[in-house]
């Protein structure tokens, strides 16, 4: 079949089309044309741009700058790329430009969460997801990539992108913002993930087969291959939200890939503890990062955990009042954390000279050394996080002590040059 090449309709957009990287042109070129996927699609796939905001800006301004306006839309659907250019090699209009663009190979893909792969007390929904990573259609440019059904790929992950983003996505998972089926439950498993990533070698090796369900025989998964990748799933499927996780994918050689795992906030997620603008409202995710976050630990001891919680009714931070919460055993609770100040990691002991009750999000921003404590027991913002800000003053508050609770200033001045805020 013939296929009628509509006139190329320039616009100038030179300043958006240069800020971008030729993967990420090219990706746009090839979701447009090839896929069908609407402006808002290739915004929010490509440069994780909240697609009710932008409305598709910048996928059409990179399209526009190309000439390539509505009537390119899906125009080359379900063809190779190669096939592609060599029908615009044939056409009057000069297309070289487009083409070299085209003949660009990303060596990344992005697998969303969505319901196929989540644990199901995390879902949003009640669907019938297979709890596989879901790779795309049964189409060559799923083949291309990932290779041909029932074959085995290698992928690695490292253990640090999987710490890093676990506390990442704490705060969604203590604080939802969306209608999870069972959030007690969900928190509940999260917590028990961080047991099983603890225990990983830094660099985690999985094999998985190339797959297609018995009842959709249109799509493509990977399947787990021997217990350990699938218990390895299991965590990842736990700690995975639909909207909000991203597996970005490398292919490193045959047949071999590399998994790391990211958090996109679709939106700030608003702060209980607040309602005025400070240090609080902004989401993790956008804060400097001024260490790595695998100096958290749990608090092990539990008879302690229980003697810091039944101290304070409020977080010794910012002084949000815990709220109160129904377990799983129909027991009324308070939601508080015990939080570490030197690391069992770098040696902190489970003694409560050592320990905090803090909120769910002021325990993240003291682990990220976002919030430190002077040696006056002042509870302060880091130095990096005003350099990049509208604040002036590190003043946060005053830390509360119970007159039972005695902390260890060494403990205090080591957290403090753990996190560089000397």
């Amino acid at each position: 079949m013939k296929i009628e090449i509509p006139n190329l309709q320039f616009e100038e957009k030179a300043s958006v089309f240069k800020k971008h990287t030729n993967i990420e042109i090219s990706d746009t070129i090839k979701g447009w044309i090839i896929y069908g996927d609407t402006h808002r699609q290739l915004d929010k796939k490509i440069f994780n741009l909240n697609p009710t905001e932008r409305k598709g800006w910048e996928s059409w301004s990179i399209l526009a700058h190309l000439g390539l306006k509505k009537e390119f839309k899906g125009l080359f659907k379900d063809m190779t790329v190669d096939n592609v250019i060599n029908v615009l090699k044939k056409d009057k209009q000069d297309f070289s430009q487009i083409i070299s663009y085209l003949k660009l190979e990303n060596p990344f893909r992005i697998i969303t969460a969505d319901d196929s792969f989540v644990w199901p007390n995390n879902k949003t929904g009640v669907g019938n997801g297979e709890g596989k990573a879901f790779l795309g259609p049964q189409k060559s440019i799923t083949y291309d990539y990932w290779g041909e059904l029932n074959e085995f790929i290698k992928v690695s992950i490292l253990k640090q992108n999987l710490l890093d983003y676990y506390f990442q996505s704490k705060n969604e998972f203590y604080n939802p913002t969306k209608n999870y089926r069972n959030k007690i439950k969900m928190k509940q498993e999260f917590n028990k993930a961080y047991e099983d990533i603890s225990i990983l070698t830094e660099n985690i090796e999985l094999n998985f087969q190339i797959y297609t369900g018995k009842a959709d025989k249109t799509r493509v998964y990977l399947r787990p291959e021997g217990e350990f990748t699938s218990n390895v799933t299991k965590t990842l499927r736990k700690i995975s939200l639909k909207n909000y996780t991203q597996f970005v994918t490398e292919k490193l050689g045959d047949k071999k890939f590399e998994f790391k795992l990211k958090f996109i906030p679709s939106e700030v997620i608003p702060n209980p503890a607040t309602k005025s603008n400070n240090l609080l409202q902004i989401p993790i995710s956008e804060l400097p990062k001024i260490l790595e976050r695998n100096t958290y630990s749990y608090v092990t001891n539990e008879k302690l955990v229980k003697e810091i919680k039944k101290m304070y009714s409020h977080c010794q931070f910012c002084r949000y009042k815990f709220e109160d919460y129904i377990n799983s055993n129909g027991d009324r609770k308070q939601y508080s954390e015990a939080a570490h100040i030197k690391p069992k990691s770098e040696g902190g002991l489970d003694n409560l000279n050592n320990i905090l009750c803090l909120c769910a999000n002021c325990h993240s921003l003291f682990d990220l050394g976002t919030l430190y404590i002077d040696d006056n027991y002042v509870v302060r913002k880091s130095q990096k996080l005003l350099n990049e800000s509208r604040y002036e003053d590190s003043y946060f508050n005053e830390l509360e002590l119970n007159e039972d609770h005695k902390l260890e200033l060494r403990n205090i001045k080591f957290h403090r040059k753990l996190t560089k805020n000397n």
